[in-house]
């Protein structure tokens, strides 16, 4: 999955799309306020993913969804520690990551 291409398809939704070198610059950024994101999405096979990161997302930010993208590997007992966490599971493709953000931004709106 190429992160480009999500974000392109993104824009081209009517999403606005920031994007972090990798997760520890996101969560910075986050942190720093240099970015206010209604959605963040988690590449769980970003090299710098470690499941404490959702968990300082979490606290940082505990009203935006998170939506982590993880692999056919982990099995429902596994991402235990990801309640609450709108999860895909590879392989995935783009239009999957759009229509999953379409479906997440529509649930926080009807919430409003």
């Amino acid at each position: 999955m190429e992160r480009a291409y999500i974000g392109a398809q993104l824009i081209e939704e009517g999403f606005e799309v920031e994007g972090s070198a990798n997760l520890i610059q996101g969560v910075s950024d986050i942190r720093e306020r240099k970015i206010r994101p209604e959605l963040v999405i988690i590449d769980a096979s970003d090299q710098d993913f470690d499941k404490e990161i959702v968990r300082v997302l979490y606290r940082l930010i505990p009203d935006v969804p998170l939506l982590l993208i993880h692999g056919a590997w982990d099995n429902p007992q596994t991402l235990d520690w990801a309640a609450g966490v709108t999860k895909l599971t590879r392989p995935v493709t783009v239009v999957q990551v759009v229509g999953k953000v379409k479906e997440v931004m529509s649930r926080k709106s009807d919430r409003r």
